[in-house]
């Protein structure tokens, strides 16, 4: 049985960061504040939509 063992690197970068308002506002799709993270050559990094979750699941009981 594998036991976590805290962090075995950090290291801090540079990437840019974009906040952008999203949602129509419905239980849906609600409004929210959603942040992507890019590098400096234009490349998707990763995204952060505190309604990823709550969308998700309600579009697999659909």
């Amino acid at each position: 049985m594998a036991r976590p063992r805290g962090t075995d690197s950090a290291k801090v970068i540079q990437v840019i960061v974009t906040k952008s308002l999203c949602g129509d506002g419905t239980n849906e799709d609600p409004c929210r504040t959603v942040l992507q993270y890019w590098d400096f050559e234009g490349n998707f990094l990763a995204e952060n939509d505190p309604c990823e979750d709550i969308l998700r699941r309600e579009w697999r009981e659909k």
